[in-house]
C-alpha cells in the first residue's frame, strides 16, 4: 500500500492544508453552502484531534522538555473541540456561527504553526517509527470516518454537550 511509505508528519501536514481550505472556502462561501462546510470541518477536526490525542501526542510526553509544548497543544484541542461543540448546534450561516468559525479558523492556524514548527519537528527526531505511526494513524482516521466509536468523537470536554455527527 502506497500509504504506508508516507510519514506521520506528511499526513498531519496534509490534514493542515486540508482544513485551511476548509476555512478559506468556508469564508467565501454563499450562505447556502456554509452548513455543508461546516459540517466537514467540524469532522476533520474531531477526527484530526482525536488521531493526535491517541496516537501522536503521547509518544512526545515522555521527554521532560517536551512536555509542557505538548500540554499546551492538548489544551488547543481542548478548545478547538469546545468551539466544535457549540458551532455544531448554531446554523452555518447565522452571524454568530460566521464569527465564531472565524474565531476557530485562527486558533487552528495558531496550533498548526505551533505544531509544524515545534512538535512535528521533535516527532521527527523522537526515534519513532513515522511511517507505521502513518499507517495508524491512517487506519484510526478510517475507523473514525466508519463511525466506530463515534462515542468519542462525539463527546467534549466537561460541559456534558454533544456535538451532532458530522456526514
Amino acid at each position: 500500500m502506497r500509504s504506508s511509505r508516507k510519514s506521520v508528519i506528511d499526513v498531519l501536514k496534509q490534514d493542515h492544508k486540508k482544513v485551511k481550505k476548509l476555512f478559506a472556502t468556508f469564508e467565501q462561501s454563499k450562505n447556502s453552502e456554509k452548513q455543508k462546510l461546516l459540517t466537514e470541518i467540524i469532522e476533520e477536526l474531531m477526527i484530526h484531534s482525536t488521531v493526535e490525542k491517541e496516537l501522536v501526542y503521547p509518544l512526545l510526553e515522555e521527554e521532560e522538555e517536551e512536555q509542557g509544548m505538548v500540554a499546551e497543544a492538548l489544551e488547543e484541542h481542548h478548545v478547538v473541540e469546545f468551539l466544535l461543540s457549540e458551532l455544531s448546534e448554531m446554523e452555518a450561516d447565522d452571524e454568530a456561527a460566521i464569527t465564531k468559525v472565524k474565531v476557530l479558523s485562527e486558533l487552528v492556524q495558531h496550533h498548526i504553526e505551533e505544531e509544524e514548527s515545534e512538535i512535528l519537528p521533535m516527532l521527527k527526531d523522537s526515534g519513532e517509527d513515522l511511517n507505521g505511526l502513518a499507517q495508524q494513524v491512517l487506519e484510526r482516521k478510517e475507523q473514525l470516518r466508519a463511525g466506530e466509536q463515534t462515542e468519542e468523537i462525539l463527546s467534549v470536554g466537561t460541559n456534558g454537550r454533544r456535538h451532532r455527527k458530522a456526514s
